[in-house]
């Protein structure tokens, strides 16, 4: 295929291209020029990636006003404290962050000019309004306005500067909710790791008081027992994780209406280091929320009802008397008297595996190590003291390895339940018959006579 080829021009070509070339840099240098113009032109806060930065600065008061309310804090001593609509103690950790998000709040953008009607932002009445002074005495004021499209921003401005900036929900989400919402979530004035009392009272009348002492939990009254240890940890672990769900905050609300005059159940609690605290409880509202002060004259705080359960306090709940309760390495034989009969069982721990005989013919080692279980857990249902009549119908005798010996007498007491005589003494609990069904059941399997 031809070509056409072009004219040559001659001499005269090259002026024409140092002319396109120098034009092409003239271009060139006169858009970096104007871009150069317009970065140096733009205020330090268009240029800045925070709507605020105080730098040294700290923040001495705040107020916030939304569509709940208005509230209004000052730090006094390094620690916020709640001064509007009253002197309540202030959420330190929601302050905390409050103030950090303000100290630096950080923008996604940045409109240049609010050219445009305010309302177009929702800025001519902003649902949220926050004001607040700073060390140095300077004031500030963060108005907060609509949504963005996408929902995951709102369009914010200070008022004293022409600029509208976009802020992420997650910041400015700290300005809203109720008085309550800001102010302290935990009820103890006590250390509540500590907790070393407890004492329940229903209409007035004292229920139960529980007693730690040399690390061990005890009932105190309406008697003395021990209580079982894994009801009483995780009635501590409730109690210790009860927070304020939010506050009564109506003035002077009816003490009589909440359930207060009288209070329907009170905790006196106290702690290792000798503080007390008196928790006094009202009615449960129909949403589910448990009215609480921490004693008279006291805020009135919303609790979770599902979080406190009165019955767990109950002596019967608690207790934890199992006469025979001891370490199977510990026990040398093991005899169950039933009627005129008498099982007797060796246990000798210190061999590999551990072997265990009837009548000196080894039995299933799982099978005895449950029956020994079902002997042990053999615990206390509730309190009665009764004179021992008659013979026992069932007798447990654990010899142990020390030279001592625990034994634990069974008397009917009704189609239910069994008196219970530990060591000869006195009787004053029972326990339940489907326990004592439990041990004859498993003892027949280890014998092979089921």
């Amino acid at each position: 295929m031809l070509r056409r080829r072009l004219p040559d021009l001659g001499p005269a070509e090259e002026p024409l291209k140092r002319y396109w070339r120098t034009a092409a840099l003239g271009a060139v240098l006169l858009a970096l020029a104007g871009a150069y113009i317009v970065v140096r032109t733009r205020s330090p806060i268009e240029r800045a990636p925070y709507v605020y930065a105080l730098g040294n600065r700290t923040l001495d008061k705040i107020f916030i006003r939304n569509p709940e309310g208005a509230v209004g804090f000052v730090k006094n001593g390094g620690q916020w404290e709640m001064v509007f609509p009253a002197s309540y103690r202030a959420d330190a950790q929601k302050l905390a962050i409050i103030e950090e998000f303000l100290a630096e709040l950080p923008m996604k953008r940045v409109l240049r000019k609010l050219d445009a009607d305010a309302s177009e932002y929702g800025l001519d009445s902003p649902d949220i309004v926050v004001s607040f002074e700073t060390s140095d005495g300077a004031t500030h004021t963060l108005e907060v306005g609509d949504l963005t499209a996408s929902r995951a921003q709102r369009y914010v401005r200070d008022p004293s500067r022409p600029y509208v900036f976009l802020v992420d929900i997650g910041y400015v989400s700290q300005f809203g909710g109720t008085v309550s919402s800001y102010r302290v979530k935990n009820i103890f004035d006590i250390d509540a790791q500590a907790i070393s009392g407890i004492r329940l009272s229903k209409a007035g009348r004292t229920v139960v008081d529980l007693e730690l002492a040399d690390g061990v939990w005890r009932i105190s009254r309406p008697y003395s027992a021990a209580v079982n240890v894994v009801e009483m940890t995780e009635l501590l672990l409730k109690l210790r994780n009860l927070k304020a769900i939010a506050y009564v905050e109506e003035q002077n609300p009816s003490l009589s209406g909440l359930g207060f005059d009288p209070p329907s159940h009170s905790l006196v609690l106290r702690d290792a280091r000798g503080g007390q605290q008196t928790l006094e409880f009202g009615v449960t509202d129909p949403s589910g929320f448990l009215y609480m002060r921490r004693g008279r004259g006291a805020d009135i705080v919303k609790l979770l009802a599902s979080d406190l359960d009165f019955h767990g306090y109950e002596p019967e709940r608690l207790l934890g008397e199992a006469p025979l309760r001891e370490s199977i390495n510990n026990v040398r034989t093991l005899a169950v008297k039933d009627g005129a009969t008498t099982f007797e069982f060796s246990v000798d721990s210190t061999s590999q595996p551990p072997r265990y005989a009837y009548r000196g013919q080894q039995v299933n080692e799982s099978d005895f190590v449950a029956f020994y279980v079902k002997c042990i857990n053999l615990v206390a249902v509730g309190y009665q003291p009764w004179t021992p009549a008659g013979r026992p119908e069932v007798t447990l005798i654990s010899d142990l390895k020390d030279g001592s010996r625990k034994t634990l007498e069974l008397y009917p007491r009704d189609a239910g339940t069994y008196f219970m005589r530990p060591d000869g003494g006195p009787v004053r609990f029972f326990t339940d018959a489907a326990q004592v069904q439990l041990v004859r059941r498993w003892m027949k399997k280890v014998i092979g006579a089921e």
